[in-house]
């Protein structure tokens, strides 16, 4: 089982047209509520009309994570966080008028390599993402020799030089 907070935008109306979805991912070690508090979105999504989901990674080895690997080799987990997004997206689809061409992600360090993920690796979730944008995170290398993204994807990217966790300069 997993979960997810979702936040409805209070002009939401189920009469009018599709509206967008924006993930928002947290850390390593973090759980979705903590990101809901270090980066509130909810005010923005009452103004501009987006669907807001916070998703939580499991634990693996007593910390939770996003698995942004391709299935095998170096991963962090066997997790399928992948096939986890493309079902939050299903079930938003069978409840929700939401606009699947307006998909967007942002997310914090393991959240903003997860955006990554997203954006390399469409074909794993089942739909593309328009735009990302990861924050102290880093595209892997293993990421930039295998994406395999069916459209462009947007990226505006958030980092900063005294960042010691994971660094500027990859």
């Amino acid at each position: 089982e997993r979960e997810y907070l979702i936040y409805i935008p209070s002009i939401y109306d189920v009469s009018m047209e599709k509206v967008p979805v924006l993930f928002n991912f947290h850390g390593g070690s973090m759980t979705s509520y903590g990101q809901l508090q270090l980066s509130d979105m909810r005010s923005i999504a009452d103004n501009a009309n987006f669907i807001l989901i916070y998703p939580q990674g499991l634990v693996t080895d007593g910390s939770t994570i996003w698995n942004y690997g391709l299935p095998g080799g170096s991963n962090k987990s066997d997790t399928d966080d992948y096939g986890f997004i493309g079902s939050i997206i299903y079930d938003l689809l069978n409840h929700l008028r939401i606009d699947t061409e307006r998909l967007y992600a942002c997310g914090y360090s393991n959240g903003a390599g997860f955006c990554y993920g997203l954006a390399s690796y469409p074909h794993l979730v089942g739909f593309s993402f328009a735009s990302i944008a990861p924050v102290s995170g880093l595209m892997s290398i293993e990421m930039s020799e295998n994406a395999s993204p069916i459209y462009p994807t947007n990226v505006i990217h958030f980092h900063g030089t005294s960042d010691f966790i994971r660094g500027y300069d990859g």
